[in-house]
């Protein structure tokens, strides 16, 4: 198995196949019956870090994305990522078995595989890191699905969060901070997500490990992280929130 960045001709050929990728049938009506859940929220705001704490419960399973490049460094097969080769993804697009799948980067493939799904025990949950982008593609398949936004306490924490312990590049950092503003924004424009802000990492799993077993939100925490996303935009993005 070898997994490597996409050719310029395959960008081309898998560009077509992904912008008309649709499940199968049973695969949308299984997604819709399964206990599965996202952690969203922009680079850099903590959601291994709390997605790590409830996966010590055994009732909490990750669901891994699977892609196409190779792995980076430290990076582990089936651990951080599936790192699978273009023929997994020619045969799970054939099967029409994945729940969505993208064009990264125009340079690497992306799907969450619904065999992972599917392996879920009894009362398991499983938890998969989305950005918001993929997590609105599968809230089309299930309107239901349970969504946490985590929320940086300001933009210049989750500056230090991004550069923590690596040199980034100073185009990157912009990248980043673009993405997180695209990604705050998009948020506050889903009502369905619950807002947690990520300061006390212990009183976020409280939160989300409530909200996971039984749907309920803390309205003021919600409320309290919404304010805040209106207030990180207008301060640092330079977005005026009415």
């Amino acid at each position: 198995m070898k997994q490597r960045l996409l050719s310029p001709e395959k960008v081309e050929e898998y560009s077509v196949v992904v912008e008309t990728y649709h499940p199968n049938g049973q695969v949308v009506i299984d997604f819709a019956r399964s206990h599965f859940a996202v952690i969203a929220g922009p680079t850099g705001v903590g959601k291994d870090s709390l997605r790590n704490l409830l996966v010590q419960d055994q009732d909490f399973i990750k669901i891994l994305s699977t892609t196409s490049r190779p792995p980076r460094p430290n990076e582990r097969d089936d651990v951080d990522y599936h790192f699978r080769d273009l023929d997994f993804f020619d045969q799970g697009i054939e099967e029409r078995r994945f729940l969505q799948i993208a064009l990264v980067h125009n340079q690497q493939l992306s799907c969450l595989d619904f065999r992972d799904v599917e392996q879920l025990a009894s009362g398991q949950i499983g938890l998969s890191l989305l950005v918001v982008q993929t997590e609105i593609s599968l809230r089309k398949l299930n309107p239901d699905l349970k969504t946490i936004f985590l929320v940086p306490p300001s933009m210049e924490e989750l500056l230090e969060r991004m550069q923590k312990d690596r040199k980034i590049a100073e185009d990157e950092i912009k990248r980043r901070v673009d993405a997180a503003s695209s990604e705050l924004q998009t948020a506050l424009n889903q009502p369905s997500y619950y807002c947690i802000v990520n300061e006390d990492l212990n009183f976020a799993k409280e939160l989300a490990t409530k909200f996971l077993f039984t749907n309920d939100i803390n309205a003021e925490e919600n409320s309290k992280a919404r304010n805040l996303i209106k207030d990180i935009l207008s301060k640092n993005i330079g977005v005026t929130n009415d």
